[in-house]
């Protein structure tokens, strides 16, 4: 777990956006991450695809909570180098147990305050 948490908070700050998130992964990766929403099977809430020109997360999640959840999960299959192709949907393997400790600890990230510099918190 120490792990998956140093590499999170080494990869955005507390309080990133999305967006942040996406570039701090391309610039990591070295090729564009997007996400677009896309009709999945049923057991399956998204998936990871390398294509030739970028990382792409594919999501079918329906309320905004459960989406960023699943693309924090799918992040860290990128991050975490899993392979070019996965898709969540069963927690039985390490793999997918780390990819999923990774996106809540990223979402978590996200929803903490961003604090500015010390200088600037003194004035």
């Amino acid at each position: 777990m120490a792990r998956i948490r140093t590499l999170v908070n080494r990869l955005v700050p507390a309080g990133a956006s999305l967006d942040e998130v996406l570039s701090a992964v391309a610039v990591k990766v070295g090729r564009p991450v997007r996400v677009t929403d896309a009709p999945l099977e049923d057991d399956t809430s998204g998936v990871w695809v390398r294509t030739a020109d970028a990382d792409w997360i594919l999501v079918s999640a329906t309320s905004p909570e459960r989406r960023l959840q699943v693309i924090g999960h799918e992040v860290g299959h990128i991050v975490l180098g899993h392979g070019d192709r996965v898709a969540r949907s069963h927690y039985d393997d390490p793999l997918e147990r780390d990819a999923e400790l990774f996106g809540t600890l990223l979402v978590h990230r996200m929803r903490m305050p961003r604090l500015g510099s010390a200088s600037t918190a003194l004035r």
